[in-house]
């Protein structure tokens, strides 16, 4: 199925030279653009006819749920940004954005890519991170998400320095890519979120890495599903492999609201569902 795609300043893609050359902002390039990383694999299972085409482990995905049987992929865009509350510093990028249409209705799919890199750093030291900044508003954020994801505080005191102990091992790039799922989906006037990790299986990554990948999204997917009184598949065994390849889980619907006057909350009225693919590029 082809699509139209372009880059995160609006250039039309229409093969890997262009997403090579317009994919990326050159801060970002730097850091992802490497042969065998998530970005380049991306990049190339999307372009791999020659042109923009869905990658069928997508459409798989896409065909395993009534929620989304039938959606049809119209655009994306790459290195999308969607705002986050407090601050214009670090938005939530998107490896890919993507506007699925079923029935008439919109349908927002992000994507993350990963293949050797972890979802990012925990929580405890992303905000010890922040406290080195000469101004921040890092930990407002933080607390803005733990309690529109899970209904609870980031700290356990006012100065924001002691964290609650259930969220601080979190990877923080999962809190951000949901909430700007989310977000993302308000903004499209979309009736469904689709969250989705594309990982991909290459000769940099070893099964132990992807093991404990998929057990850091587990633990995080567990919290969120309990936090919004959705009942999660993967039991209470700690190290069980919940998020199975081509599968969703999900839906889930928020039920938290920060009631911050003045900032924005995550809706409450647009599911949410979560699922996994992998591309094995060994062979």
């Amino acid at each position: 199925m082809s699509c139209t795609l372009k880059g995160y300043k609006g250039d039309p893609i229409l093969s890997f030279a262009d997403w090579d050359r317009d994919g990326m902002p050159p801060h970002r390039r730097a850091k992802h653009w490497k042969e065998h990383h998530s970005a380049m694999e991306l990049a190339k299972r999307w372009t791999y006819a020659g042109s923009p085409a869905v990658p069928s482990e997508l459409l798989d995905l896409i065909d395993s749920h009534d929620l989304t049987k039938g959606t049809l992929v119209q655009s994306g865009v790459v290195e999308h940004r969607t705002s986050l509350p407090y601050g214009p510093r670090a938005p939530r990028w998107h490896d890919m954005s993507i506007i699925g249409a079923k029935e008439r209705e919109i349908v927002t799919i992000c994507v993350e890519g990963k293949a050797t890199e972890p979802f990012g750093n925990s929580v405890a030291n992303e905000l010890k991170a922040a406290w080195k900044r000469p101004v921040t508003q890092f930990p407002d954020r933080l607390d803005w998400l733990t309690r529109s994801l899970f209904g609870i505080s980031a700290f356990q005191d006012a100065t924001h320095k002691t964290l609650n102990s259930v969220v601080s091992g979190l990877p923080y790039q999962l809190l951000t890519a949901v909430a700007g799922t989310f977000l993302q989906a308000r903004i499209d006037k979309a009736k469904l979120a689709v969250f989705i990790v594309h990982e991909f299986r290459t000769p940099k990554t070893t099964d132990i890495v992807l093991d404990k990948h998929e057990k850091a999204f587990n633990e995080f997917l567990r919290l969120f599903f309990e936090s919004n009184g959705t009942i999660w598949p993967g039991g209470t065994t700690e190290h069980k492999l919940a998020v199975k390849n081509a599968r969703f889980v999900g839906p889930v619907q928020m039920q938290h609201d920060p009631n911050v006057k003045g900032i924005i909350s995550i809706p409450k009225d647009i599911p949410l569902l979560i699922g996994k693919i992998r591309t094995d590029t060994n062979f």
